[in-house]
């Protein structure tokens, strides 16, 4: 459900904390977004804002490398990116974003992304157990780094 507040009221968990979570341990993770796919992950309920998938797994540590690398890659598909989260509620791209969400997920969906950021790579279609929705008030104009 959307909130008035410009954040979420669920902070995200600390990078030890989801580093140590075992599978089966649900973590909190903040990504900055557009309302579309915030809208859409509250929808469907899941990381990316399609159809989930319980069965699906952690993406590969080349699929981390590809998102981490993004368009210094040679060949690199934006639309392959997938949805990375952060334990750290101070990027200064979340205030940047449409919105900010905080999500509930399990650990064993979740590999290690960007080490500067925070970052924690997941497949679209890994399910989130609990979303809160905060629209931040900044009209987006273009990418968010690191996000939608």
């Amino acid at each position: 459900m959307a909130q008035n507040a410009r954040i979420p009221a669920h902070q995200p968990d600390t990078e030890n904390v989801v580093t140590n979570a075992q599978a089966g341990t649900t973590v909190w993770l903040w990504r900055g977004t557009t309302i579309a796919a915030a809208n859409a992950m509250q929808a469907a309920m899941s990381a990316g804002g399609v159809p989930p998938n319980p069965g699906t797994v952690a993406p590969t540590d080349a699929q981390a490398r590809r998102q981490v690398g993004g368009y210094s890659i040679p060949g690199f598909n934006p639309n392959d990116r997938l949805p990375e989260f952060t334990t750290n509620g101070n990027q200064g791209y979340l205030r940047v974003s449409e919105a900010i969400v905080a999500v509930a997920i399990d650990k064993q969906y979740l590999l290690k992304g960007s080490g500067s950021e925070g970052g924690w790579v997941v497949n679209r279609d890994a399910p989130i157990q609990q979303i809160q929705v905060a629209r931040t008030g900044y009209v987006q104009q273009g990418p968010v780094p690191h996000g939608d």
